[in-house]
C-alpha cells in the first residue's frame, strides 16, 4: 500500500530537549508542581513575616522565585544526561510514512506501525507534532520536514 505522505525526523540533543520539556509541561503538567511549591514557600514567607522574622520572610520569597530557575537547570541537566547515555537515540533519522488508519516508523532500530486510535495524544507545537504513545513516551516529527498537507492531516487526527 502506497503512503499518503511521508517525511524524516532527526532526534538530534536540541530536538529531544524540545521533546523532553514539552512533554514534561503539556502532557506530565510538571509546571503543577512548581506552583504548588512556590505557593508553599510564599506561604511559609508570609508567616515568617507575620511573626516578625523578616530574614524568614525573605528567605522564603527567594526560593519561591529560585524555583522555576532551578527545576529548569536541574531538568536540563537530566535531560542531556539521559540523551548523551542513550547512544541509540543520538543522532537517530526516522522515516515516517502515513496511512488512512496508521502510521509507520522506521529507523536504524527497527520498524514500528501505530495505528492512529493507539495514539495516547498528538501535541503540537510551533516546530514540532509529538505522537505520543505513552504518558512518557512519544515520537518526534519536525513540521519543517512536513509538507502542508501532511501537517493539516495530524491536525485533523487530533480532532
Amino acid at each position: 500500500m502506497k503512503p499518503l505522505f511521508e517525511t524524516k525526523s532527526e532526534y538530534t540533543y536540541d530536538e529531544y530537549l524540545r521533546f523532553s520539556r514539552t512533554v514534561q509541561n503539556k502532557v506530565q503538567r510538571l509546571w503543577l508542581l512548581q506552583l504548588a511549591m512556590m505557593a508553599a514557600f510564599l506561604v511559609l514567607a508570609w508567616l515568617g513575616w507575620k511573626k516578625g522574622s523578616t530574614a524568614e520572610a525573605v528567605a522564603g520569597v527567594v526560593v519561591a522565585v529560585l524555583i522555576p530557575v532551578i527545576f529548569r537547570l536541574v531538568n536540563g541537566w537530566t535531560i542531556k544526561r539521559l540523551y548523551k547515555s542513550n547512544h541509540a537515540l543520538q543522532g537517530q533519522v526516522s522515516t515516517f510514512r502515513f496511512y488512512r488508519d496508521h502510521f509507520e516508523q522506521d529507523n536504524a532500530l527497527g520498524h514500528t506501525s501505530i495505528p492512529y486510535d493507539k495514539l495516547v495524544e498528538i501535541v503540537e507545537t510551533k516546530t514540532n507534532f509529538y505522537l505520543m504513545i505513552d504518558k512518557n513516551q512519544g515520537m518526534i516529527l519536525i513540521k519543517d520536514n512536513c509538507p502542508p498537507e501532511l501537517i493539516s492531516f495530524v491536525q485533523n487526527l487530533k480532532k
